[in-house]
């Protein structure tokens, strides 16, 4: 009888080592494919998400907007040394923080430009210098 050998017996050393590391990699992904696999189809819909959030009454109420939960900020008080526009015996008090190479900042100083111009007695603006580490 004669005897059989293997399809890797019949490569050489570095190829069956190149096979077996790849076979090694085909495995790993496939068990990775079915375990992501089964973390999407066998979650939760929208509809249980929603009942496992109403039966915790402190995560309903955190992310309810009707009810928003306002709490003191502490903000020192306008001096002398804050660059302010506009009335400085305002009553109401605009305080931006904000970076002077933000675009966003910049957008915004145009909205504000335009609510100093509409009141110009009972709005006053405070510029407080916010230096976003992103931009710089």
């Amino acid at each position: 009888m004669e005897e059989q050998k293997g399809i890797f017996s019949k490569m050489s050393p570095k190829s069956g080592f190149l096979a077996g590391i790849g076979a090694a990699l085909a495995v790993f992904f496939m068990i990775g494919f079915f375990v992501l696999l089964v973390m999407v189809l066998g979650g939760k819909d929208d509809a249980d998400i929603a009942k496992d959030d109403s039966a915790n009454p402190s995560v309903a109420g955190e992310q309810d907007p009707t009810n928003p939960q306002y709490t003191d900020i502490p903000l020192s008080e306008v001096s002398d040394s804050d660059w302010v526009r506009g009335n400085k015996d305002a009553k109401i008090a605009i305080v931006e923080f904000t970076d002077i190479e933000c675009p966003y900042c910049q957008q915004f100083h145009e909205t504000m430009v335009q609510v100093l111009d509409a009141y110009p007695n009972d709005v006053k603006w405070v510029y407080r210098h916010l230096p976003l580490p992103s931009l710089h």
